[in-house]
């Protein structure tokens, strides 16, 4: 009775999801333990041929099948196949429980038919299309293999589309339709499977596309059409001039305010190994004057600016070319008064082999109390080793004002030891392991407070 009461406590929308699942599995095994005996499925699809079963029996009966199939695979395209007659047309949550049976079962063309018919009922819209499109995408790219998957995949795209005048959901839209195509085609496939896509999201008619354009200057890049690949990093990422026959004049904002590049971009971008690239050097050289040029006239942001021209000088290193004055300028001006970009640009001078350069930045944001603390012990090492235990206690001893990082004590005793001051190096001892026993401490009390 309480099974069935959490049952009816939700929403009919909730009964295909994970918490009816694990509620009919349980009342299946009730029902099969007060009945003795494992005849339950039974029972329910003779409930089901006689047009009685509601929804309850229909969450029930796939449990037992998903849990049962090897059992049942003798008879399974005969059992679903009844199912599938008597079943409301439009409750796609138990066709898709369906449609997995027949593909796990290895009927892949009858489950990539009944994905096609679901994806029907996925058509979305400015808002919601995106969830239930990827949500049902997701589920065919698991489930279907080969040309059925394909032509599945195609379905729910095509049905996924929220129109013209979805003017939030299609670039979310485009860009999930040139992701799908590359994970299932590969980047040069997909840039032939999505022409017309990638050509659309530089029309900047509507709305700016800039997460599918982040997608089509990496696949016009690889292709080497450069031109093109700029085109659309300036849609990505740039200040915009906004058409003047906007519908809602206060869309114009989406073109003023310039886009940001996410980690998964940049590597996508600008990996650090090239294959599949016709021509990287090419790319490289393009990219980093355009960039320049962008941040010049005021239509990109800084960070994103640095970023980028901060990668192109690691990978022209990497291909054994040095960055032009113009970028190493461009990039020495943007770390300027920025903690978080000369870190940047330390771990790409250490990438290089520009060591004298990177340890020399790093003293120096020590030096003014801008350097992240758990960068500070391995520069205080650095200068023990190079300069002596004197430099390294009074670069480091100022830090413990604002740190107890025990790798830095352990080196400020290491320094004391070594100039004989006993008393200075038991008290960076004492210290190191009250941290440390203040950080167990506070380490438990987070565990009996946590759920």
């Amino acid at each position: 009775d309480e099974v069935r009461r959490q049952l009816r406590s939700l929403t009919p929308r909730s009964l295909n999801g994970a918490v009816a699942t694990d509620c009919y599995r349980a009342l299946n095994r009730l029902e099969q333990a007060a009945a003795g005996d494992s005849k339950l499925i039974e029972r329910l699809l003779e409930k089901e041929r006689a047009g009685r079963a509601g929804r309850v029996d229909y969450g029930q009966l796939f449990a037992l099948l998903e849990e049962e199939q090897g059992e049942l695979a003798g008879d399974l395209d005969e059992t679903l196949s009844g199912l599938m007659t008597n079943m409301d047309a439009t409750d796609t949550g138990q066709l898709r429980r369906l449609a997995r049976l027949y593909a796990k079962a290895g009927y892949q063309t009858k489950a990539a038919a009944l994905y096609c018919w679901c994806a029907t009922a996925q058509t979305g819209d400015a808002f919601s299309y995106y969830r239930g499109a990827s949500d049902l995408l997701e589920e065919v790219i698991e489930n279907l293999e080969g040309d059925e998957q394909l032509r599945a995949v195609e379905a729910v795209l095509a049905f996924g589309d929220p129109g013209d005048q979805a003017f939030w959901g299609r670039d979310y839209y485009d860009r999930l339709v040139i992701e799908t195509w590359i994970r299932l085609l590969g980047p040069d496939q997909a840039l032939e499977r999505v022409a017309e896509t990638v050509k659309r999201v530089n029309e900047r008619s509507t709305m700016p596309s800039r997460q599918a354009a982040m997608l089509a200057a990496y696949l016009y890049g690889r292709a080497n059409r450069i031109d093109d690949a700029l085109l659309s990093l300036e849609t990505a990422l740039c200040k915009l001039e906004a058409p003047d026959d906007l519908e809602y004049p206060w869309f114009k904002s989406y073109f003023e305010n310039p886009g940001r590049i996410g980690t998964e971009d940049m590597v996508r971008l600008f990996p650090d190994v090239w294959e599949g690239w016709n021509d990287s050097a090419a790319w490289l050289g393009a990219v980093a004057p355009q960039v320049m040029k962008w941040l010049d006239e005021e239509r990109m942001q800084e960070d994103t600016a640095f970023r980028i021209l901060a990668v192109v000088q690691l990978r022209l290193s990497e291909a054994g070319s040095a960055p032009t004055p113009e970028m190493a300028e461009a990039v020495r001006k943007l770390t300027e008064g920025n903690a978080n970009r000369t870190l940047w640009l330390v771990d790409i001078d250490r990438a290089i082999g520009r060591d004298d350069a990177a340890h020399a930045a790093e003293r120096s944001l020590l030096e003014e109390r801008r350097l992240h603390p758990n960068r500070i012990p391995e520069v205080v090492e650095r200068v023990l080793q190079s300069e002596g235990p004197e430099a390294a206690i009074a670069l480091g001893e100022p830090a413990t004002e604002y740190t107890l990082n025990r790798d830095l004590l352990g080196h400020l005793a290491t320094a004391a030891d070594q100039l004989g001051r006993e008393d200075d190096a038991k008290r960076w001892r004492t210290l190191s392991a009250d941290a440390e026993k203040a950080e167990e401490e506070l380490e438990k009390k987070l565990e009996e407070v946590t759920p």
